[in-house]
Formats: C-alpha cells, sequence, structure tokens
C-alpha cells in the first residue's frame, strides 16, 4: 500500500478505537518499541495504534477489508512540491512512503513474521514509515484503492452479524414465550427471568398464564392471588409490580402495551433494559439490552474492567450496547446475547471453544475469564435473626398475611416474636413448644437466621385476627409462602406427634 507524504496515522477503523496521530519534525527519529502510545492519552497503544480500554487490533484493522484511511500530506514548501512532481508521485527523494506491518503472533500464513502489504490480523501491530517530514495543518483524508492482497481476503462480520449467525444454529429456540410478539407474553417472561434461571421459570411462567392469559386479567385479579403465584420465585417486589403495571396499562393505555422502551420504561417495573427487550421482541425496536448476562457478555469480549454496576462502567457499557446494535435482525440479536450469556458465556466456567468470539474475546486471549466481569467490591452481609412462631392444634397452621412493602411482601408466614407474647396476644394457650433447627437464608442484601419455635395448642375457640388464617397443615406450604418458611411448614407436617 502506497500513500504520498504519509504521515503516521490509524483511522477510526470502527466506532469503539480512538485515533493516533505521530506528526514528527524533520529529522526526528521515530519510534520502534511496540507499546509506545501514539496520539491521545486514555488508550492502550500496540505499536503505533491506539486502542481504547484494551480493543483487540483485529478488529481495529478489519477496516482494511474496505480501504485504509490515511492522512495524505499537502506539502507546504514549495521545493517539496517540486519533488513530488519530479518524481513522478514515487514520495519524495524517490522514496515511496509504505505502511510496512509486523504481525507478533500471527498473520494470514506466516506466524511471527511479516505480513503481506496492507494485511494486519493480528494481535499486535507496528508502523515504519519513512521521511520524517513535517506536515503542514491542511493535511486531508484521502481513500486510497484496496491492495490486492487484501482485496481477495472474505469480509469480517460484525460483532452483531457473528452473534446472530451463531443464535440461528445454536441459540435456543423452543421456549415457551418464544414464537410469539404478544408483548403480555414477553413482558411477563422477562419480569420472571430477572435473576432467575430459565429453568425455574418456565413452569411458573405456564402456570401464571394459565390463570392470568392476558393483562387485564391480571390487572383483575387480587394481589393476594397474584402473590401466591409469584411464591417461590423470590424478589416479590416483581409481582406487586407486575400487577400494577397490568392495572396502569389497562387504566391508561386502554389495555395495550406502549411500542416504544421509551414509554414502556415509565411503567412500574420495568428499566431500561427490560423495556428494550419487550420492544425488541415485541415490536421490533432498535433497542439496546443490558441485563446481568450481556454485561458479562460484553466485559469479557471486550476486555471492560471495573465492577459494572459503577457508574461510569455502567455508561460505558451502555454506550458500547447500542453502539453494537444491528440496522437489521433485531430479534434474533438480542435472543443471542441472552442465550450466549445463559448458555456460553456463564458466570463459573465459560464454554470458550463454542463461542462465536473465542479468536477476539479479550478475556480469553488475557486468561481472565473468571476476573471479568470484576465483582462488586466487597462489603459484610448484615446478619439478622427472627424468630418465627409455628402454632398448631395439630391438623391446622397458623398464618399472617405481611404488609404489602417490605420482605416478603404480600406472602403469608408464621407469626414472628416471643413466643409467649405471640400466643398472649391471640388468646392462644401453648400444650407443647419446643424449639426446631435454626434455618438461614440470604437475601441480596442480609442473611436471615430463622428461630422456629413449634408451639401446639387446643383447638381456637375463636376465629383468628383479620390478616391470619388458619390452614390445614397438609397444604400450608403451597398456600402462598416464601420458600423458606415452606421448608419449616413441611418440616413441621412430616413430624410424628
Amino acid at each position: 500500500m502506497v500513500a504520498t507524504g504519509m504521515g503516521g496515522f490509524v483511522g477510526d477503523f470502527e466506532g469503539r478505537a480512538a485515533i493516533g496521530e505521530d506528526r514528527r519534525a524533520a529529522g526526528t527519529r521515530l519510534p520502534r518499541q511496540a507499546d509506545e502510545t501514539v496520539g491521545g492519552p486514555g488508550g492502550e497503544a500496540v505499536g503505533q495504534v491506539l486502542l481504547v480500554d484494551g480493543q483487540d487490533v483485529d478488529r481495529v484493522v478489519a477496516g482494511l477489508a474496505e480501504s485504509f484511511q490515511v492522512v495524505r500530506a499537502i506539502i507546504e514548501a514549495p521545493q517539496h512540491q517540486r519533488r513530488l512532481q519530479r518524481d513522478g508521485g514515487e514520495g519524495i527523494d524517490r522514496q515511496s512512503d509504505r505502511m510496512t506491518v509486523r504481525i507478533d503472533r500471527r498473520d494470514d500464513g506466516d506466524a511471527g513474521g511479516e505480513a503481506a502489504e496492507g494485511i494486519a490480523q493480528g494481535a499486535g501491530i507496528g508502523l515504519r514509515l519513512g521521511h520524517g517530514v513535517h506536515y503542514g495543518k491542511n493535511a486531508v483524508l484521502s481513500r486510497l484503492p484496496l491492495p490486492a492482497s487484501r482485496r481477495n481476503l472474505p469480509k469480517e462480520q460484525s460483532f452483531a452479524q457473528r452473534l446472530i449467525a451463531w443464535q440461528q444454529v445454536a441459540g435456543r429456540h423452543d421456549l415457551p414465550w418464544q414464537g410469539s410478539r404478544d408483548p403480555y407474553r414477553v413482558w411477563l417472561s422477562e419480569i420472571m427471568l430477572q435473576q432467575t434461571q430459565v429453568t425455574t421459570v418456565i413452569p411458573y411462567y405456564q402456570r401464571f398464564l394459565a390463570s392470568f392469559p392476558d393483562v387485564a386479567a391480571l390487572a383483575a385479579a387480587p394481589i393476594e392471588r397474584v402473590v401466591e403465584h409469584w411464591a417461590g420465585l423470590g424478589y416479590y417486589a416483581r409481582a406487586r409490580n407486575l400487577h400494577r403495571c397490568a392495572q396502569q396499562i389497562v387504566a391508561v393505555h386502554g389495555g395495550f402495551f406502549p411500542k416504544t422502551a421509551a414509554e414502556l420504561a415509565e411503567l412500574p417495573g420495568i428499566g431500561p433494559s427490560t423495556a428494550a427487550a419487550i420492544a425488541a421482541f415485541s415490536f421490533g425496536e432498535r433497542a439496546a439490552i443490558l441485563d446481568g448476562n450481556v454485561k458479562r457478555v460484553l466485559c469479557r469480549v471486550f476486555g471492560i474492567s471495573g465492577f459494572p454496576g459503577a457508574t461510569a462502567v455502567d455508561r460505558k457499557l451502555w454506550q458500547l450496547a447500542e453502539a453494537l446494535l444491528p440496522e437489521n435482525g433485531i430479534e434474533a440479536y438480542t435472543q443471542g446475547l441472552m442465550d450466549l450469556g445463559a448458555t456460553l458465556c456463564t458466570r463459573g466456567t465459560p464454554h470458550c471453544p463454542a463461542c462465536p468470539f473465542a479468536d477476539n474475546c479479550v478475556a480469553r486471549r488475557d486468561g481472565r475469564q473468571k476476573e471479568l466481569p470484576e465483582p462488586r467490591p466487597r462489603a459484610a452481609i448484615p446478619e439478622r435473626r427472627s424468630t418465627f412462631v409455628l402454632i398448631t392444634d395439630g391438623t391446622h397452621l397458623l398464618l399472617e398475611r405481611r404488609p404489602a412493602s417490605g420482605i416478603w411482601g404480600g406472602l403469608l408466614v408464621p407469626p414472628e416474636g416471643d413466643p409467649d407474647s405471640v400466643l398472649a396476644t391471640r388468646g392462644l394457650t401453648a400444650v407443647d413448644c419446643r424449639k426446631l433447627p435454626d434455618l438461614k437464608h440470604v437475601f441480596t442484601h442480609f442473611r436471615l437466621t430463622l428461630q422456629p419455635v413449634l408451639c401446639r395448642v387446643a383447638p381456637p375457640t375463636r376465629i383468628g385476627e383479620p390478616g391470619s388464617e388458619w390452614l390445614a397443615l397438609n397444604k400450608a406450604a403451597d398456600a402462598g409462602v416464601p420458600t423458606p418458611i415452606g421448608k419449616l411448614i413441611r418440616l413441621v407436617a412430616s413430624a410424628p406427634d
């Protein structure tokens, strides 16, 4: 590749690559170190290519598949112009101005050697430019013809194209909520899948859909019934927000879901990423998702350091997610991101050989799969202890419904507190009380130790207080109770008298 009066410049081959320039006065020796930064600060230098945040040079130099942008200098000095004309365009002083690409790891056939002119497909390159001529401020960009050595190479697929192709062959296509553009079903599945694995969600989704087949049915249902269907999925605020959202869609939007991610994000319980997923799958909107799985994929493939929940890192990830969006095929692309994070680029042991980005992944290249994404800075997890009184007459168990907000909001649990006080305030007399083994349960922000006490009482002579229910002991565990409470109830129900 020849460019008359070429300055040391590498263009913006992809939107995430920074521009690096090297302009030096005549006679200044050009750098030879492969790690010298050229251009502005803030990136990683590989040779004289300035990369942002460990961006793989393969993607940066992939622009050679189309053309190469260089600074074609307009030589200000008349003597240079005369020389240029005299030498027939072969460069100043009859020297060709060439870009030599050195491959540190591999090239198109001679690993560790000199790549063919104009070919750059390695993990590190260095440029060597001649003349040391100082160019003026009037330099302009020129697009050079594609060299024959590069013209015959296949065009490299973009991130989105590669992901879509992988999803169509290896992605998931048989999930119960797939194959439908019904925004109600898409919304329900997206809310349930937050912080919850697919295998756990599927039976809940099917059961929920059978009871509440559309948004109007969900909006009209009592919140207690909605919460009961959610029992066991955890993060119960999702169920309450689901109910509020359904009511708002019916009351404000006439029973129809808004069609844009921006409008969807204004509804209760729908964040930007969930809104984008609903808009993409239901209405084909070109919107970026960024849930936990997607953050993990992007952090590893592009080598993004820092805790993804930190403001600066989160902003960077959103910018990247939006820059990667395809012009077409948003549904397959969005599903592909989800599938890749859930099936291959997993938290514990990623299956790198099967990944469509195995050759380009920064984390794999650097052996940092277990380091990226970086975890939240550790803080001591608060410990809490609470006594739950399981009151039974031998065939029934007393449960109380918790307030709508707070831990286990809207679910049924045994009375909480000192056993004597709990019994006294309800007019009950214990025949026998004994402690059961402690049970630990971890919430998002604290760890709870449940201290259960089993109290057997004579059959009650009056109906329980409002908010409390006497349920059949053999059915109470399935009556919309939190998971750890269900374990305690089953323990009591199976214990001999």
